[in-house]
């Protein structure tokens, strides 16, 4: 749980970083908003791999940069 957690502040920081908002974040990475307000709030526990990289190219990082460290 704590992965998740980590998982959707990364993503939530990024975003913000960006000055985007999540409906901004998702029509430029392709991503349901809904999707992008799950992952935010924790309720997805693990997006898929696909997701994750355009969320990242969206937002101009490394997908690594979402995921936590272990």
């Amino acid at each position: 749980m704590q992965d998740v957690a980590r998982l959707s502040d990364n993503l939530r920081h990024a975003r913000r970083d960006a000055g985007l908002s999540q409906a901004e974040l998702a029509k430029r990475s392709g991503v349901g908003a809904a999707t992008v307000a799950r992952i935010e709030a924790g309720a997805i526990d693990n997006p898929r791999l696909n997701t994750l990289r355009d969320l990242a190219r969206a937002l101009g990082i490394d997908p690594r940069d979402l995921v936590p460290d272990e």
